[in-house]
Order: structure tokens, then sequence, then C-alpha cells
């Protein structure tokens, strides 16, 4: 009878010590699974900072419909531009709900910027998920075949002809397919924000000429007036300028370079890919006269012109 109890209590012990004291905190069960709605969006977070996107995902109820900026790859790029560091639960909220829905209030750096949000989960099963793993981008205004929009890029990848996109919070790389642009956000993203607003966002791209299109610019001015200097004509085609003189011989204009270093650029018109220059220029022109002369002088008048960045190279009108 003796060991038959003996048995009778090891089989007790064993039994104890595998089905756990039913602690708040850590996984259920001693595995993978997070036992509380805080425990959840702490290990979401740790899952992005490690650069673990199915994982990250993994805690996520809705299953994304496309998973092109959701990899171990982009998350990378992004953890390693903006780290994500800190994180911390500032309330766990109601985790106990019959309707089995729950809010955890959360904090973690983005690149040393502290971020929060109230981020919304439900139970499903056994387990709690969150409501939005990943934040969908609603893109406007990029599917059209002009204006800087249209060539916006998301970590390279052209996003022209695309309604929505699905990424992780934190640090988004915008570019352009066109080489004289550079991209910029209008405002500092809130990157746990999105997960609490139905987990939709907006880019707010700012477009501006980057070194090499102002390069651009300047290249297309002073070639338009090294045009003149080419020529012998009173009217050289593709010169800004003209001798207007009556009494001048035609083929005889000695065109002399022009000082365009009061030239300036205007404003970046996003819609329209385009960028204004004006200044005052001053060229010297020596020409031949009808009665044998010969005739200097200089043509002094404010320049304008619009440079198309949409060409390759840029291309310049006069007004």
């Amino acid at each position: 009878m003796a060991a038959a109890a003996a048995v009778v209590v090891a089989l007790v012990v064993a039994v104890a010590l595998f089905s756990g004291s039913g602690s708040e905190g850590g996984t259920a069960g001693g595995g993978d699974t997070p036992a509380t709605a805080a425990d959840t969006v702490t290990a979401y977070l740790q899952a992005l900072s490690d650069g673990d996107a199915d994982k990250a995902l993994s805690f996520g109820k809705a299953e994304p419909s496309s998973k092109d900026f959701l990899t171990d790859d982009i998350l990378r790029k992004q953890i390693a531009k903006q780290p994500i560091t800190n994180i911390r639960v500032l309330d766990k909220g109601d985790e106990k709900s019959p309707l089995r829905m729950g809010t955890v209030k959360v904090a973690a750096d983005f690149g040393g910027k502290t971020s929060e949000a109230d981020v919304r989960l439900t139970k499903v099963d056994d387990a709690w998920k969150l409501d939005n793993a990943f934040v969908r981008i609603a893109l406007r205004n990029v599917s059209g075949d002009e204006g800087a929009e249209s060539t916006l890029t998301l970590f390279g990848e052209p996003l022209k002809d695309k309604e929505s996109v699905n990424v992780f919070p934190g640090f988004q790389q915008l570019g352009s397919t066109n080489d004289y642009l550079e991209v910029s956000q209008l405002a500092d993203a809130a990157p746990l924000q999105a997960l609490s607003f139905g987990g939709t966002s907006f880019l707010q791209p700012k477009f501006d000429l980057n070194d090499k299109g102002q390069q651009a610019v300047q290249s297309a001015v002073s070639d338009a007036f090294t045009a003149c200097e080419r020529s012998h004509a009173l009217n050289p085609p593709g010169c800004p300028y003209k001798m207007d003189r009556p009494d001048a011989v035609e083929g005889t204009a000695n065109w002399g370079p022009a000082d365009i270093s009061q030239v300036k650029m205007g404003l970046f018109l996003e819609y329209a890919m385009t960028t204004t220059v004006d200044g005052p220029v001053v060229m010297p022109v020596t020409v031949q006269t009808v009665d044998g002369g010969t005739a200097s002088g200089k043509v002094d008048k404010v320049f304008f012109g619009t440079v198309d960045l949409t060409k390759k190279p840029p291309a310049l009108t006069t007004k």
C-alpha cells in the first residue's frame, strides 16, 4: 500500500509541475503564446525590434493581403534607421472583458524618439491577437502619369498604380524614380499611432530638387547661353537672347560669354515637375552694320525661363 501511495504522490507532483501555477505574466502553459494582452503587445514589438517579420505578423488577428514590404529585409532596413528600444507597457487595460477584447497602452522608442498608442486586441481562441499588426498605407495621387507623386518609391520600389501597401510601423524610406528629386516627409510620423487608428495611414511626401537636379537646372541655363556663342545669327537657335538692331547684318554677330551669376531658381512645382529660373543676364555682342562698320554692345535684361524636370537632361523654355 505504501508503494502505491508513493506512486500517486509522484503523479500529483508531476501534474503540478507541468500544468504551471497560473501566473499572470509570461506565456500560457510555458509555451510561445503570450499569456496576457500586454505580453502579446510586448512580444510583437520585440519581434519588430529583432527584425523577425513572420513572428511579428503571428501576433496579428488579420492576414495581410500583400507581404511585399512585410519582410525581414525591409524590417531590418527600418530598424537599422530607427532601432526599436525601451519597450514598455503603460497601462495593461481590461483583459477580462466578456467581449474578449482589450486595449493596452504601450510605448517604445523609434530611433530614440518615443511613440505611444492604445493598441487594440481581440482574443482568438485562447490567444490575444493585435487587431492591427501592420499598417495599411493608402496611396493618393500616385496613379497619375504626371506630377512628382507618380515617381514616388518606397524602399526603392515604385508605388505608381498601387492603391495601397502594407508596412510595419517605423521608418519608411521614400524616394523617387526621377534622378533629380529628393523626397522627405512633410510631418514626423508617430509610428505606433497608426496601429490604433484602424491600421490605416497616409504618406505625406515633400519633393524637392536634389544636388544633381539643381546642377542640371544650372546646366540647362548655361547651355542655352552657350548656344548663343556658337552661332553668328542675330537670333541664334536655342539662345534666349537676340539682336534687335535694324542695321545689323545677318550672320555677322559674335556673341560673348553671358554673366548668369544672378540667375536664381524658384520653387519646384510638384504637380508640373518644373522649376522657374530668373534674374538679370548681361551678354556682350559685336555685329557688322549695313554701312560696313562694326557695332559693339550688350544685351542687358531680366531673363525668365522654366525648366522641365521630366526631360533628361532637363529642358529649358524661355519667355
